[in-house]
């Protein structure tokens, strides 16, 4: 990053979400709304009381939460459908329960007794965001044709409902993305030892020039989860690095705004691609035995994700001769939420 800055060759990007990105998750996020009142509405209909057949308490399980109208899950979780198939004839009858999910289906052939009742159940594996249709069809097994469409009208009721399914991604950007277009991408030449912590970079600092009580917080745009947090899609994804500079060298220095540079090391450790975040800054004076505090709002870029580094490059003179150009360094991770 700092050879590239150096060189010139570190593009400098917004960290600004387009709008078109958040108007996209809003329709979205309105799409899901609609499909929840669809929801409701089917339920209602298959409850018909002119059926002996009716269908009830369709549900999702084993999600573990829901945001924005979506029910959120982790990579390879499973998850439930299922409902229940309420029989209220007076007589023994054989029907035919057929679940549908995603393309696949289960079949299951149940005698009821009068007044009885059989829950269904089917399990779903997710691996990506995904709007998934579950239906449910109830149906009299085949006899005679003029019975069968006579047992048809009375026990034939189906029911769909539809689910959005979103993910709590905890996975590294894949190299699969390499490159990000619009950026300085590079390989290493051996992998980087990957590891969260806040230090100064480059490490040469003049003698008695010291970086001091670095942290970084997820001011806005996060979703906190199992330890982890998460982007939210819909809004700008800030994050508030803090520092403090202390000037000890016996005189005045001069501190002008170099870079602020975001990169992110691929899921392999070698794949980097890196920008120049557009951030104000002022320039200041820092006088001997002087201790600046400041902090920085910065929007990460949507491709920065996974293994993600903030450097803020400072340039330090000393009456006018350029001294040390570096300074606090964030390497800290954060995920993708996905929402369908």
């Amino acid at each position: 990053m700092y050879e590239s800055l150096r060189q010139g060759k570190l593009p400098t990007v917004s960290g600004v979400k387009p709008r078109t990105e958040v108007v996209v998750e809003k329709l979205k996020e309105w799409r899901r709304t609609y499909i929840k009142y669809l929801n409701t509405a089917s339920a209602i209909r298959a409850q018909s009381p002119t059926k002996k057949v009716s269908i009830s308490n369709v549900r999702i399980e084993g999600y573990r939460a829901t945001y924005r109208n979506a029910y959120m899950a982790k990579p390879g979780d499973s998850v439930r459908f299922g409902a229940r198939c309420t029989y209220t004839g007076l007589e023994p009858e054989t029907i035919v329960i057929t679940q549908r999910v995603d393309g696949k289906s289960r079949e299951d052939v149940v005698l009821f007794l009068p007044q009885s009742y059989f829950d269904v159940k089917v399990d779903y594996e997710v691996q990506e965001p995904k709007t998934i249709t579950y239906r449910v069809d109830t149906a009299p097994r085949l006899k005679a044709p003029v019975r069968y469409l006579i047992d048809s009208v009375r026990l034939s009721t189906s029911l769909t409902q539809t689910y959005p399914i979103g993910l709590y991604d905890d996975r590294y950007k894949p190299t699969s993305e390499y490159p990000v277009v619009g950026v300085d991408n590079a390989v290493l030449d051996i992998p980087y030892t990957w590891r969260v912590e806040n230090k100064v970079y480059p490490e040469n600092t003049p003698p008695e020039l010291y970086f001091e009580n670095l942290s970084i917080s997820y001011l806005s745009g996060f979703v906190a989860y199992g330890g982890k947090y998460y982007r939210d899609p819909s809004t700008n994804n800030t994050v508030r690095i803090s520092a403090k500079v202390r000037n000890a060298t016996g005189y005045a220095l001069d501190v002008e705004h170099w870079g602020l540079l975001v990169a992110v090391l691929y899921d392999d450790d070698r794949h980097v691609s890196a920008a120049n975040v557009d951030v104000s800054f002022p320039s200041f004076t820092l006088y001997n035995n002087q201790i600046k505090d400041y902090t920085l709002d910065v929007n990460l870029p949507t491709w920065a994700y996974g293994k993600v580094a903030v450097a803020h490059a400072l340039n330090f003179y000393r009456g006018g001769t350029l001294i040390y150009g570096g300074g606090p360094f964030y390497c800290f991770e954060v995920f993708r939420l996905r929402l369908p």
